[in-house]
């Protein structure tokens, strides 16, 4: 039996958290489901190679970690810049405006009566009232955030929640100009203003930028103009200590405060709010640091792998495997229709045991017992998505309660297709594959057969492998199918 490769998606661990006993046989199955015809077109090379892309390009990602660029350097693609930055869009601008302080609503731009019944509406009327004639050069700066959005069309996404400025320059009041005139409720006060939108803000915080593939929020690239600066680079330094025998070397990131301007950059797309579509913004930051990705060798993935793997090709087999099955499971599982309900003691050992678990990971997470369903179910709502692939739509009890249920019942289902497909296909766990299994896992883990046999139990283990045999059947089956060839010599 081949080994479990190391990218197969978790759910066969999941699968096997509360086994089924002896399991089930293909016609006690097909008195529950329908099962699909797992041997016909259940991936199409169109969902594989989306996937294959996904999959591999983050792989690849998590073994190039960039590091600091030792040397000078001018920017190019490729390399990740380090950069605070904010993006600006001139929403509207006026000169010589007179208001009725109280009585206009100016942030939204429009200045008719009925704005004011609008929920993106705001004046800034009432922040004008005890200041006096602008000094020159001086504007006053009004800033809002808005919780609604900066738009007439609810559907403008990219305004929810965004930070609207107001600068003004005040003119004059009723007419004068002395220093000594404040404004006041009902004045009647002549100013410039502009009005701008903060459509992204990483100004007091490092954001790392891919030079030729990120986007700004989503909206804008700055490529160009991060490619007009070049950085010294950083050096690496060794600190000795005169109090210590031992010496350390340390790299020290320089920060290089590189600021950058871009200005009038229109913005364009599909995607677009209809609200931003055409609109100009400037965009401003600072460059603080430079990294850059290692090559994508041989060493580099044998390195990172810890010798798992020996090769690029090696790890492209891993990880096409990985996505075969993936999908293969996926796919066979959700095109597999129920139509008697469930094995009720299952569904409920099922539940028992997620149950179990969360608890487990609330003790774990909190260093202390988990006593009341209350506590559980806050704990569900906001970690159970990462922990335990359970997605509660709310925090209370019955939401928790309802997550658990549909994930049993749907782990129940994967099981007994899972089980369909082995009996179908003649596959057993042989006493002797059991025992080899066994020893190998117990070794790897530095514990005995029977210590490993007890933790995990006779049944579950069977199952895992059992599961196994499936999805190396099934990924065997596609890759034939889909005319997949290994790239490595690997057997």
């Amino acid at each position: 039996m081949k080994k479990l490769c190391a990218f197969l998606l978790a759910a066969l661990s999941a699968l096997s958290l509360a086994s089924c006993g002896s399991g089930y046989s293909k016609d006690e199955v097909a008195k529950y489901i329908d099962v699909t015809d797992y041997k016909t077109a259940l991936v199409t090379k169109a969902e594989y190679d989306k996937e294959y892309k996904t999959q591999y390009d983050s792989v690849k990602d998590s073994y190039c970690t960039p590091v600091e660029v030792e040397k000078e350097t001018q920017i190019k693609d490729g390399l990740v810049v380090n950069a605070t930055y904010e993006t600006l869009l001139t929403v509207k601008k006026e000169e010589g405006v007179t208001i009725k302080v109280g009585e206009n609503t100016l942030v939204n731009g429009d200045r008719k009566d009925d704005a004011s019944t609008s929920t993106a509406a705001k004046t800034f009327d009432s922040s004008l009232i005890g200041k006096g004639v602008s000094e020159k050069d001086k504007p006053l700066e009004i800033t809002y955030t808005y919780s609604s959005v900066y738009a007439k069309d609810p559907d403008d996404k990219y305004l929810q929640n965004k930070q609207v400025t107001v600068t003004v320059t005040v003119i004059d009041i009723n007419g004068k100009t002395d220093k000594d005139t404040k404004i006041k409720e009902g004045d009647s006060v002549k100013l410039d203003y502009v009005i701008t939108l903060k459509l992204t803000d990483y100004s007091g915080t490092k954001k790392d930028i891919t030079v030729g593939e990120t986007k700004l929020g989503d909206l804008i690239s700055i490529d160009d103009t991060l490619k007009t600066i070049t950085v010294p680079g950083t050096p690496k330094k060794t600190d000795s200590s005169s109090s210590s025998s031992s010496s350390s070397t340390t790299t020290t990131t320089v920060d290089y405060k590189k600021e950058f301007k871009k200005e009038d950059v229109k913005l364009e797309g599909d995607k677009l709010d209809k609200f931003l579509a055409g609109k100009n913004v400037t965009v401003s930051g600072t460059v603080h640091s430079v990294k850059e990705k290692p090559a994508f060798t041989d060493a580099l993935v044998k390195e990172k792998s810890s010798g798992t793997y020996n090769t690029i090709a090696e790890l492209e087999d891993a990880v096409m495997d990985s996505v075969v099955v993936n999908l293969a499971l996926e796919n066979l599982v959700d095109k597999s229709k129920v139509k008697k309900n469930l094995p009720k003691s299952d569904v409920t050992k099922e539940y028992d045991a997620l149950e179990a678990s969360a608890k487990n990971m609330y003790a774990m997470v909190n260093q202390a017992a988990c006593l009341t369903s209350e506590e559980l179910a806050s704990f569900v709502y906001q970690y159970g998505p990462y922990y335990l692939g359970v997605s509660p739509a709310g925090s209370t009890v019955q939401a928790m309660c309802n997550a658990f249920a549909a994930a049993a019942a749907s782990t129940v289902k994967e099981k007994m297709v899972l089980y369909y497909v082995a009996d179908a296909e003649g596959m057993k766990v042989t006493d002797k594959e059991y025992k080899a299994y066994l020893k190998e896992q117990a070794s790897i883990q530095g514990v005995s057969s029977g210590e490993y046999e007890d933790a995990y139990g006779e049944d579950s283990i069977r199952e895992t492998m059992l599961f196994t045999e499936v999805s190396d059947y099934l990924c065997e089956l596609i890759k034939g199918q889909l005319s997949l060839t290994n790239k490595s010599d690997k057997k």
